[in-house]
């Protein structure tokens, strides 16, 4: 039997730039489609949007990924990501069945990032901790995509969506479907006390130059759920 779902607890949805938020400092670069690339495609594409949208020290710093959008996937992923992913066995850390994972597209940037002298990036699980309430959750979550926006590096945020197999035998596992990158470009300055949902604009590069918004979905009681996003976030300032 398989239950499937995909849960987004956190109101996707675009926004104005303005004093009131907090922006990648360049909101107006060209962003990257990955559709005429590759279906999977999504992380590197992500990743170097970021770069398009973050400020000049990031962008002069990644001077080396240079061409067309597809040399600039080229590039990296064959530089960077061809090796042997040390989180999955016998597969690269990107190819064109798998796409990428978080931890390897981790690796991948800190490589590049130490070549270029640049801040290496951590990645971020956003699960409840022991003792740590849902607010407590939304206000690290808030505060980590705002300081990334200000140290120049829009965050990537990594949403997975899994169904529950559960065998004739008994037990059950969650097997991963379906996942995907995005870049977020900009927050509200202030989450509001007793916030339920934290607002963010974002660049899908599946769909530009952004998406409309995703509400929260909500599902029954008898339905199984859970989300799984993890964000990669700068370390320091340049």
């Amino acid at each position: 039997m398989r239950s499937s779902f995909f849960v987004i607890s956190l109101l996707l949805t675009n926004l104005c730039a303005g004093a009131d938020t907090v922006d990648a400092p360049n909101m107006d670069a060209l962003v990257i489609d990955q559709i005429p690339i590759h279906a999977l495609a999504c992380g590197p594409v992500a990743l170097l949007n970021a770069y398009q949208l973050s400020s000049d020290d990031w962008r002069a710093s990644t001077h080396r990924i240079k061409g067309s959008a597809e040399e600039k996937f080229n590039y990296f992923t064959k530089t960077y990501c061809s090796r042997f992913s040390r989180n999955t066995y016998q597969k690269r850390r990107w190819d064109d069945k798998n796409g990428i994972r978080p931890d390897d597209l981790t690796e991948a940037i800190n490589e590049l990032h130490k070549k270029a002298h640049l801040p290496a990036v951590r990645l971020e699980r956003l699960f409840l901790t022991k003792g740590q309430t849902h607010p407590e959750l939304l206000v690290k979550l808030h505060a980590s995509i705002t300081q990334s926006l200000m140290n120049g590096f829009p965050p990537l945020l990594y949403i997975s969506r899994f169904v529950k197999i559960t065998p004739i035998t008994g037990g059950h596992r969650w097997s991963e479907v379906s996942s995907h990158f995005i870049t977020i470009t900009s927050t509200p300055k202030i989450l509001e006390v007793g916030s339920q949902n934290c607002r963010f604009s974002y660049v899908d590069p599946y769909s530009l130059p952004m998406t409309s918004p995703i509400e929260k979905i909500k599902s029954s009681a008898k339905t199984p759920h859970l989300w799984y996003p993890e964000i990669l976030l700068p370390l320091a300032l340049v």
